[in-house]
């Protein structure tokens, strides 16, 4: 147990030790140089620390806006009934080792031996989409052996067939099979790729907006990004008001001026994240060749949601920003309708599941078909978190609220409410 452990917390849930011992193996199987081993091997780990570095950049700009809106809609405190987070991974972290463990295995051999060639490498995602799964099952009362089982099944399904459902819209993306998708956003993606391009047309892409000379400083991604969310800010800190603002979240800052700087350090981690993602990718895929050719031929690494970004930044901001006007809509209409749970604006998967949204709606839909990928993920990420809240009622409604993507929301209410309608 303690190897399965080692195993988990220190290779699985560290996205740069885990992707560089990928890149190493491919390396050494492809029988590279020293001098080329160590270089693709740190630098694959080097690339993942930066995404991950600006990871925590946008996540630190886009999480006050939560406590933000919550101020906005007179949420002063929230009940969560459950266990919380870290009591579930404190209680059952074995179980989610063994569920991690097993679940790829499965999808390895799947690779192996069928034509679904998708390899799961989103190590830290295969421990939370592990995590949902335990929690939701512990919830109806699933224990022991059946816990373990029924877990490595789910979970094991998941990373297999996710990546496959949205290879089309990355063929579409990115021109080829050179990596397909392992995200928990996958669900609100791919819906925003198949509706987008039912209302819209693939001509009009994003990237290819026609702007007049005098907003052409708008094709630059930082500063877009950083304008872009500057305004959403600003019209945040102006409706809180500074007391509130000042008092309880830029300790002491003048709002305005505070509002000016998440905005820009928000475009900042934009630009480093998208310099992350080509020096990784520059790495990992000659690198996975290696074992592509020696033990799954014809293997296709399922990797994280920002390696789309630099293929339509503007189609990022626009799902992140209409996925997060519709999210605030629509826990508005769930106050006026008196829904007994407490909705959060989960910013986090605004971001992450909202742009990838309007990067699929894009590819099949242009700019129509951003716009509509952004509402889909805004309205899943929302409503499914209404759903999903009473089937985690005794686990884990603090982590549905800030951080439910798309996937554990959808996934985790069906399985849920399943259990508890049939009383399994």
């Amino acid at each position: 147990m303690q190897v399965l452990n080692f195993v988990v917390t220190q290779i699985f849930q560290q996205p740069a030790i885990f992707m560089a011992l990928i890149a190493f193996i491919g390396l050494i199987l492809q029988k590279k140089s020293f001098s080329d081993i160590l270089k693709g091997t740190l630098k694959t780990a080097i690339g993942l620390l930066i995404m991950t570095s600006a990871a925590g950049i946008i996540t630190n700009t886009v999480n006050p806006l939560a406590t933000i809106f919550n101020h906005i809609y007179g949420i002063n405190q929230v009940n969560n009934t459950g266990i919380g987070t870290n009591e579930v991974i404190t209680k059952y972290g074995s179980v989610i080792g063994l569920v991690m463990l097993g679940a790829f295995i499965i999808n390895i051999l799947v690779a192996k031996f069928t034509k679904l060639k998708y390899v799961w490498l989103t190590g830290h995602l295969l421990f939370w989409m592990s995590f949902v799964w335990v929690a939701v099952l512990v919830d109806a009362g699933v224990k022991g052996a059946a816990l373990i089982v029924f877990g490595i099944i789910l979970m094991g399904l998941y990373i297999t067939f996710m990546p496959a459902l949205a290879q089309p819209f990355i063929r579409k993306i990115t021109g080829g099979n050179t990596f397909a998708y392992g995200h928990t956003s996958t669900i609100g993606a791919v819906l925003g790729g198949y509706i987008g391009g039912l209302v819209g047309n693939k001509k009009n892409d994003t990237e290819n907006i026609k702007i007049s000379d005098s907003l052409d400083f708008f094709r630059d991604v930082t500063i877009s990004t950083g304008l872009v969310m500057t305004v959403v800010y600003l019209i945040a800190v102006l409706i809180a008001g500074p007391v509130f603002v000042e008092q309880k979240i830029s300790n002491g800052q003048n709002f305005i001026i505070y509002a000016l700087i998440q905005g820009l350090t928000f475009g900042a981690g934009i630009t480093i994240l998208l310099t992350g993602v080509r020096m990784f990718i520059a790495e990992i895929v000659p690198a996975f060749r290696g074992i592509t050719m020696k033990w799954i031929p014809n293997a296709i690494p399922a990797l994280d949601c920002p390696m789309i970004f630099p293929y339509a930044p503007t189609a990022v901001m626009i799902g992140f920003t209409t996925s997060l006007i519709v999210g605030i809509i629509s826990i508005l209409i769930l106050g006026f309708t008196g829904y007994p749970w407490v909705v959060l604006p989960a910013m986090i998967p605004f971001f992450f599941d909202g742009g990838p949204a309007g990067v699929f709606g894009n590819s099949t839909g242009g700019l129509r078909g951003a716009i509509v990928g952004g509402i889909i993920a805004g309205l899943i990420i929302i409503f499914g978190q209404a759903f999903v809240l009473p089937v985690v009622a005794h686990t884990i409604t603090d982590f549905m609220r800030w951080a439910g993507d798309t996937d554990m929301v959808t996934l985790g209410s069906i399985l849920g409410w399943i259990l508890k309608i049939f009383g399994i």
